[in-house]
């Protein structure tokens, strides 16, 4: 059978499933090399959280001043300059979902994008989001793991997912 062309391939996924034991980190590994990923994340708070945030992490690494970032909400801008996470914390209280578009090329810094839309959007047009960018300014290899941090014990309820997505062809 063919390889399907021009489009985006399951890599990995991660769900929580249990209560039990509930999930600070959502992390997805064992990625095989590709240069454009898609990353789509659900956190829901669990019934012990009383406020998630969204801290990602590539390959472990969370000190060093790795990251550069800016995020964006209803027209001003937060952020600065380095960081040790990618930040995309907007509303603590409510789940949400977020999209985040990488260019992970070899020997390039790694470019990152995206949006995170808050839970407690509605039909009537009230959208709460958070746009965002970031810069990952390790050149060595590529992202072959992606954590997302809640930021307390309580951490992501069931129903809380990861799930990273490849173009195909690889190019």
């Amino acid at each position: 059978m063919a390889e399907e062309t021009n489009a985006w391939r399951r890599l990995a996924s991660y769900e929580v499933t249990s209560s039990t034991g509930n999930q600070r980190y959502l992390t997805v590994s064992g990625m095989a090399k590709h240069s454009n990923l898609k990353v789509v994340i659900m956190c829901k708070r669990s019934s012990t959280s009383t406020a998630i945030r969204n801290d990602i992490v590539f390959d472990d690494v969370s000190s060093g001043s790795k990251y550069c970032r800016r995020r964006k909400v209803t027209g001003s801008s937060s952020g600065s300059t380095n960081e040790n996470a990618i930040d995309v914390r907007g509303d603590e209280t409510n789940d949400r979902h977020i999209v985040l578009n990488i260019l992970n090329w070899d020997g390039e810094e790694k470019i990152c994008w995206g949006e995170m839309i808050v839970s407690n959007s509605n039909a009537s047009g009230t959208v709460t989001s958070l746009r965002f960018g970031a810069k990952y300014t390790n050149k060595t290899g590529q992202i072959q793991k992606i954590s997302c941090d809640s930021g307390t014990s309580g951490g992501y309820g069931v129903g809380s997912f990861i799930t990273v997505f490849a173009s195909t062809p690889n190019g």
